[in-house]
């Protein structure tokens, strides 16, 4: 069994709605075809793609992951603002 089943439902339950509402045959027919979780690995992997289509984000690559790491302080010169002052 792969990944959180609890998280993996939420998941598949936005999913099928999101799909739903964009009339995608193919994506409403993969989500029958899988079912609900819980999920064998390639079942999970399966789901996180499907939600990663629909601008979900389930599962990264390490490639993403260093990547946000290394460009994100370059689109905040001035770090992030919080709105405390510290005064």
């Amino acid at each position: 069994m792969a990944g959180n089943v609890r998280a993996n439902a939420i998941a598949y339950d936005w999913l099928l709605q999101q799909a739903a509402y964009a009339d995608d045959a193919d994506t409403l027919e993969a989500l029958n075809t899988l079912g609900r979780p819980p999920y064998s690995h390639r079942e999970y992997r399966t789901l996180a793609e499907l939600t990663v289509n629909y601008g979900g984000n389930y599962d990264m690559d390490m490639k993403d992951i260093i990547a946000i790491t290394i460009l994100l302080p370059l689109s905040m010169p001035h770090g992030i603002s919080t709105g405390w002052s510290g005064v």
